[in-house]
């Protein structure tokens, strides 16, 4: 338990948390299949268990399960609840590797990401499914904002449902912004590694939300609070920007995720899209990416790759890589 305490502390999303947990499941019936202890694990173990997964999955989630249990065991070895099975050297039943950022290296690890893939979503796909959110006036307007902190800053479902209102500049801010034609900086404080990281926001965007929160929030709150009086409940109502009409508090990403998916089908099953112009949350990230890319200058690729890197949260320039479309 406090191994995942320690990665959802970290800024770990919900779904992150949820699939460790059941990684770590699947690993701990396994050795009470085999009458295992987890302080004898060894190498051969890992190797019969990862054959059983590829059995009954796929090379790449054994990969993904193998992944989370090399990370528990060194977790393990790194507070002394076993002693001698995972290390750097030869003398652990299992020997690690380390990247730059103190991550495990594996062969049993190897193949846990997916395939790259080239695609992402155009334009007029995101503008398809933006105007087949929720059918609501205040719902809709909601739906467009998020696709839009997505789409334009690249923003992750976690980190748009995550916004505050204390976060935004205030209106002032906002209308010299306006006048000047200048990107104002705001401080994101839920970000996928839980650290801030300071962005520039076009005071359009900026000036949009501010519209939300005066115009629409308030609605949103009253239709909570009569649910929540007919529920017989208190309402605790939360700072964020972004909150749901039945708890008052955030949206979750895995309700955005699935609003998307749903504007999409119905864009499918208008004619307006096919199923191969797919829309889904994470492609907004990477739509963002790639046009930044292709509107600055095409010399010193590297020093403005880095500067994107920074911008949207990457931990290196091989994780923004996977963004990165080849080019033809």
């Amino acid at each position: 338990m406090r191994f995942l305490v320690k990665y959802f502390g970290a800024g770990g999303a919900e779904a992150t948390l949820i699939t460790y947990a059941a990684h770590l499941r699947d690993f701990h019936e396994q050795l009470l299949v085999n009458d295992q202890a987890v302080g004898g694990v060894s190498i051969s173990f890992l190797n019969g268990y990862r054959e059983l997964i590829k059995a009954r999955a796929t090379v790449q989630y054994a990969a993904q399960v193998l992944r989370t249990v090399l990370a528990y065991l060194d977790y393990l070895e790194q507070r002394g609840v076993i002693c001698g099975v995972i290390g750097e050297t030869s003398g652990y039943a299992i020997v690690i590797g380390r990247t730059k950022s103190g991550g495990i290296t594996h062969a049993l690890s190897e193949g846990a990401s997916s395939p790259k893939s080239n695609y992402y979503p155009s334009d007029r796909s995101i503008e398809a499914i933006k105007a087949r959110g929720p059918k609501g006036a205040i719902q809709r307007e909601r739906f467009e904002l998020m696709i839009e902190w997505g789409h334009v800053k690249g923003l992750r479902a976690m980190e748009i449902c995550g916004l505050e209102i204390a976060q935004l500049p205030d209106e002032a801010s906002i209308q010299k912004a306006l006048e000047e034609n200048q990107c104002l900086e705001m401080t994101l404080t839920v970000t996928k590694g839980g650290k801030s990281r300071n962005m520039d926001v076009h005071p359009l965007l900026l000036a949009r939300t501010r519209r939300w929160i005066e115009a629409d929030r308030p609605l949103v709150i009253k239709r909570a609070a009569k649910l929540a009086k007919n529920a017989g409940r208190a309402l605790d109502v939360t700072d964020h920007i972004f909150i749901s009409e039945v708890t008052g508090k955030r949206m979750s990403p895995k309700s955005l995720s699935n609003a998307v998916r749903k504007a999409f089908k119905r864009a499918v099953e208008d004619g307006v899209l096919t199923k191969a112009e797919r829309v889904w949350t994470h492609g907004l990230r990477k739509r963002m990416i790639n046009r930044e890319l292709d509107s600055r200058p095409a010399k010193d690729r590297y020093s403005i790759e880095n500067a994107l890197r920074q911008e949207t949260g990457h931990g290196s320039l091989d994780s923004l890589g996977r963004y990165v479309v080849d080019p033809k």
